[in-house]
């Protein structure tokens, strides 16, 4: 397999480990605390169960594929830390699309209050 190949590979590989970690939190948390659920949570845990073991065949053969070909998978690029950091600037950049309402203020404050615990591990009032 040459350097193309192995990209290419690599590539399509975590893309669809993306697309099976993003199937799995659908599965597994189809309501979280948010207001604004997007999925029915309509898998029996039985069904779910199963499901979850296929996809964790599916990574393990994608696993063994690259350790056959040679091929070391990327290592991280991004602390979580500094994505869900990302994630939260991203939300206070919405909320001053809202020209700061009475409503958006409110979370304004809490994102903020979250930005700090991301950042230095303390929420707001805690030394």
């Amino acid at each position: 397999m040459d350097s193309y190949q192995e990209r290419r590979l690599v590539s399509a590989f975590t893309y669809i480990d993306q697309l099976l970690a993003e199937s799995l939190d659908i599965l597994t948390n189809p309501q979280s605390r948010s207001c604004f659920t997007h999925y029915i949570p309509d898998a029996p845990s039985d069904r779910r169960q199963l499901i979850e073991e296929q996809l964790h065949r599916v990574r393990d053969t994608m696993h063994r594929i690259l350790v056959e070909s040679n091929i070391t998978p990327p290592a991280p690029i991004c602390g979580a830390l500094w994505a869900a950091r990302s994630n939260v600037l991203m939300s206070l950049v919405a909320i001053e699309e809202l020209d700061n309402s009475a409503l958006a203020a409110q979370v304004e404050m809490q994102l903020k209050a979250l930005m700090q615990l991301i950042s230095d591990g303390k929420s707001p009032g805690h030394q």
